[in-house]
Formats: C-alpha cells, structure tokens, sequence
C-alpha cells in the first residue's frame, strides 16, 4: 500500500509485528516500528523584476525562476519540460504565464521566466504576491513566495505647436493657424498650419505603435485633425467659420488621445478669431504731369492699377472682382484685365489710351474685391489734366509776291522788280508753334 498520500511524518508510524517459525514448530514475535520521514521538497528560486502596465503584456520578465539540480534527498524532477511548475495565489495570476514550455540551461541551474500574458489598465498597476510551486516525478510539490511590482505607465500629454488663431472669413477645408500672421494670409497658408502631438514622460513600451485622437467640447464640431505617420494631427476647420463668430471670439474645444495601451490623456484648446485683412488698391500715373493733347493719343501707357491682397485671393483675371470708375475710363479699355504677379501678393495692370485725350480734366477710381467679398480697404484715385496741344501756325519769313499777269501753275515770288521775277525763288509758308508738344511733325497746309 502506498504511504505517499496516507500516512504523514507528524503524525503516523508504522507499527507492525513479525512471527517467525522454523521447521521443528518453533515460533517467536517481534514488535516493529517503523518512522515516517518527511520527503524533501524542492521549491524554485524566485528572482522578481518590476515591469509597468504598458509593458506587462508584451512579455517582460517578471519573475526568473531557477530549478537547481536535486539532491539526493529528493524524487526526481522532470529538468526539461516545464510543466512542472505551477503559479497559483495571486490575483494576477490569470494574466501570467511561462515563457517556454521547455527549461533553458544556466550552468547546473535550469531557468524559465513569468511573463504577462495579457493586457492591463493603469487602475491594475500595484504589487502583486505570487506563489509557485514546483512538482516532483512522486508529485510533492515546494512552493516560493514572492511579490512582483506593476508600477503605472504614463497617460499620453496632448501639446500643442503653439497658440491657435482661425481667420474670421475661413472655411471648411481651411487651416486652423500657427499664428497671427498665417491666420491673417490666407493665401499663403500653405504653411503655418496649428499641430498637436503626443508625449510620455517617460515613454514605455510602444504607445504609439496606435494613437487615436478624438475632439470634445463647445466648438468640436469645427475642429478636424489629420493625423500622419508620427502620430501627429494638423488642425483644419470641419464646418465654416465665416458667418458666425466674430473677431475677438474663440473656438472653444479639448482633443483626447489614446494611445496602444488604451491609455488616456486629454488637453483643452482654444482657438482665437482673428479679422481678415482687406486687399488694397493703387493708382499709378504713367503720364508725365502736365501732358498735353498732342501726347494722350492711342496706345500711349497711361495707369498701372496694382492691387495687395489681404486675407485671401482676389483672382488675377476676372473683372467682377475689379471696380474701375471715372471720367477717365472713356479713353480707356478697363475690360477685360488681367494682371501679373510682379512681387509676393503683389499684382499689376498697366492701361493704354484707346483713344485720343482731348484738353480737359479726367479722373479715375479703382478698388478690387478678394474672394471673400471683402472690398479692398481704400478706393485708389487720381486727377489727370490733359493740357491744349499748341497749333501749328503758316509763317512766310519773306514777303510774297505775284505779278498780275501770272497764270495758272506760275508760282509766288519773293520779290516785287519785274526783272527778277523771273529769276526770284518762289515763295515759301512753313508752320511754327508757339511751344512744340510731343511730336507734331508731318504738318499739312490747305
């Protein structure tokens, strides 16, 4: 009969007797007792190793188990399967396990590491007791005790580039900007665009490796994040801005992230609302002051326009968007204009006289309106006086001639003695001005 699982060392002996008797019929007793010794159990070292929550599940070692060779006091243990351990009284234990299903050799001592094997919260990070116990081949088990330390990863920070400002005409699609001045330039808003992004003081394990951002609050509905490959997200407007808030409002929201480890963290934002700036409209004269008649004519250069944008585009070639008015527009051509960009946000049109300018005083306004409908924040002007070209006056510097027998075709002389008239050179008109305006010449006489 088996003792194993009978019979304790504390407790029980065996007690028994044995007779004797030899072949003539002689016989005697003798009493025996027989003590019960204790197995010698074996029990694991335990070497415990702190992890933390982000990584309890992605296999950190926990607890190093060593199994040193038995003595010989000991029943045999199995020095290569692991099975023989077993890790019990602990309220983790479900969320432990082996690394291996086979021991790894460490000199004489055999080793095999406790990991975990699922995923935790920050509320699990604490410090854990756990007993493992280890079976021999006659299944007596020795245990050791040991606690494992769970120390609380780090909840994502949610930063920010810089303060946010959005532009009081700006649309869904647009930018959420970095600064005053991106807000206030739409037009170049390809840069300056608002980010936030995730930190972790200090980062454990890979919280990255997924980061999912999401917005909250008053004014979330017109928040958009575009997130790339390093986790960060851009800012864009979702819905319009323009049309209701005025300058001197705020966009009101927070963005939360979460990140591989289901770890939270959250930061409130705003976001300020900035006016737009009006595009600006210039006159320059081309004409010299003080142009006469004789010099306004056909296809002269008479104005650049030049318009500034403001906050946002005004296009370069569509004349609903330009205003040009004045006396001077009857001499000319103010449709269609298209106009060039000479400098950054700068754009220019020079105008020609389709017509000849008569004596007088012109006038001229321009003004121009960006995509916005937002109408440039001056008018442009200008006075241009178109002085009276002198004519050319018929002028003999001699005095004329003509006998009064001259026929048709005979010409007018230079002298009035009957015998030189035929010899005299005819006479001669040729204009003069009183001050020379541009370039009158050819001159015709009637």
């Amino acid at each position: 009969t088996d003792v194993s699982g009978n019979l304790s060392p504390s407790s029980n002996n065996i007690d028994f007797g044995v007779t004797a008797s030899d072949g003539f019929g002689n016989e005697s007793n003798q009493s025996f007792e027989i003590d019960i010794v204790a197995v010698t159990k074996q029990a694991p070292v335990l070497i415990g190793q702190p992890t933390n929550t982000n990584e309890f599940a992605e296999g950190g070692e926990l607890i190093l188990i060593e199994v040193q060779t038995p003595t010989s006091s000991t029943y045999p243990l199995d020095l290569v399967n692991t099975s023989n351990l077993t890790i019990k009284q602990s309220s983790i234990g479900d969320k432990l396990a082996l690394d291996k299903a086979t021991y790894t050799t460490n000199g004489s001592n055999k080793e095999v590491s406790v990991t975990g094997s699922a995923a935790i919260n920050q509320d699990d990070a604490g410090i854990y007791p756990v007993t493992i116990a280890l079976t021999d081949s006659r299944h007596f088990s020795g245990s050791s005790d040991i606690s494992i330390t769970i120390n609380q990863s780090p909840s994502p920070q949610i930063n920010s580039s810089s303060y946010f400002f959005v532009n009081v005409g700006a649309r869904s699609g647009e930018i959420i900007a970095d600064s005053l001045a991106v807000a206030q330039n739409m037009n170049q808003a390809s840069a300056g665009q608002a980010t936030i992004f995730p930190s972790f003081t200090p980062p454990q394990g890979t919280p990255l490796s997924t980061f999912t951002y999401t917005s909250g609050g008053r004014d979330a509905s017109y928040v958009e994040l575009s997130v790339d490959g390093n986790q960060t997200a851009s800012l864009i407007l979702r819905d319009h801005v323009s049309g209701n808030f005025n300058p001197g409002d705020e966009l009101q929201f927070f963005i939360t992230g979460v990140d591989f480890y289901d770890n939270t963290g959250s930061q409130d934002f705003t976001a300020s609302i900035v006016g737009a700036l009006a595009p600006t409209a210039t006159i320059t004269q081309i004409l010299t002051p003080n142009t006469n008649s004789n010099e306004a004519r056909l296809s002269e250069d008479i104005y650049t326009l030049t318009f500034n944008t403001g906050s946002f585009d005004v296009p370069t070639s569509n004349d609903s968007f330009y205003l040009v008015s004045g006396s001077a527009t009857d001499y000319i051509n103010t449709t269609p204009l298209t106009f060039t960009e000479d400098s950054i946000n700068e754009f220019n049109n020079t105008r020609q006289i389709t017509t000849n300018i008569p004596e007088g005083d012109y006038d001229l306004f321009f003004a121009v309106e960006d995509t916005r409908s937002i109408t440039s924040s001056n008018t442009a002007s200008d006075s241009l006086t178109i002085l009276q070209s002198t004519p050319p006056i018929p002028t003999s510097s001699e005095e004329i001639f003509v006998v009064n027998a001259a026929r048709e075709g005979e010409i007018f002389v230079t002298s009035s003695v009957l015998s030189t008239i035929t010899t005299a050179g005819p006479a001669k008109i040729f204009a003069s001005f009183s001050r020379v305006d541009g370039t009158p010449t050819p001159v015709t006489f009637e």
